[in-house]
């Protein structure tokens, strides 16, 4: 294949970095990548689609987004509407063949996650997550030491992700703070990050199981409310940050906090690796790819 034609779904923030993303990754695994087309962008808000695609040079602008998951000129739709749309649009993709790019979490629900999951496995088309940090440079060092024997047999994972940009007070409201429309606080959104991470660091060549059967022994998220409510749109009021519990009570925390969130799994232990000899030095991680 010699040209890719992409459409997104959805014109929020993500819209920039997916935009930005492909405008350098030809040049960047050229001559391995192929031509990259922007060919649409849709959004339910016919205006924020037309804006964001003359901001970020798509060819068009649509508010169907049908037009983008079974238009006939599109080959890759990515996905980047609030959560709980996520399984409808990605289905609907796949359902028309399509490769499929969806922003994290994959769904609301488990029910949802695994119909998509299905469609996908139904599909002969390529589907991903957009999980980025597994492929972070410090993430993808741990993954060789691991892999090589180099830190012992593992058995416990512990991760942090702190996140303050909802601590402005002026940050205007969003479905992020609607847990209805996010499905979750803290861990819908920045937690799915470090399950992703855990299952990249901890299931090695060699270990049996999927990541959804490693016994989770603690995962938490605490936060301190920095703001009781927020601006809405066109200066029509403020609405509730809503936490949905006490900071005690972890999980399904609302957004709209600075939030700081762990999480920690263990996995069963599998025949140890051989150890390597003495490192003199170690080259950075190669690109994915």
């Amino acid at each position: 294949m010699t040209r890719l034609r992409y459409g997104i779904v959805g014109a929020g923030y993500m819209a920039k970095l997916h935009s930005l993303a492909l405008r350098n990754v030809g040049p960047l695994m050229f001559p391995r990548f192929p031509d990259i087309e922007l060919v649409r962008m849709a959004d339910i808000d016919r205006d924020a689609a037309i804006a964001a695609a003359k901001c970020w040079d798509w060819a068009e602008a649509s508010d169907d987004p049908a037009s983008v998951t079974r238009g006939d000129d599109i080959d890759v739709v990515i996905v980047i509407t609030p959560n709980d749309s996520h399984a409808t649009y990605g289905i609907d993709a796949l359902a028309h063949g399509k490769h499929l790019v969806c922003e994290k979490p994959l769904a609301n629900t488990v029910a949802d996650a695994l119909r998509l999951a299905e469609a996908a496995r139904k599909s002969d088309r390529v589907s991903m997550v957009n999980f980025v940090y597994r492929a972070w440079p410090g993430v993808e060092l741990a993954r060789e030491l691991i892999a090589a024997g180099e830190l012992g047999e593992l058995v416990h994972f512990q991760g942090h992700f702190f996140q303050d940009y909802a601590a402005d007070p002026t940050l205007g409201y969003s479905w992020r703070f609607d847990k209805a429309v996010a499905g979750g606080g803290a861990f819908a959104d920045i937690g799915s990050h470090i399950m992703d991470i855990a299952c990249r660091l901890v299931l090695q060549p060699g270990f049996t199981g999927a990541c959804s059967t490693l016994p989770v022994v603690a995962a938490g998220a605490l936060l301190v409310a920095s703001s009781p409510a927020r601006p809405v749109e066109h200066g029509l009021g403020i609405g509730p940050a809503r936490p949905e519990q006490a900071p005690e009570q972890p999980a399904h925390l609302g957004h709209g906090q600075q939030q700081q969130l762990r999480g920690e799994v263990e996995r069963r232990p599998s025949p140890r690796l051989p150890p390597r000899g003495p490192r003199r030095g170690r080259r950075a991680p190669a690109w994915p790819g």
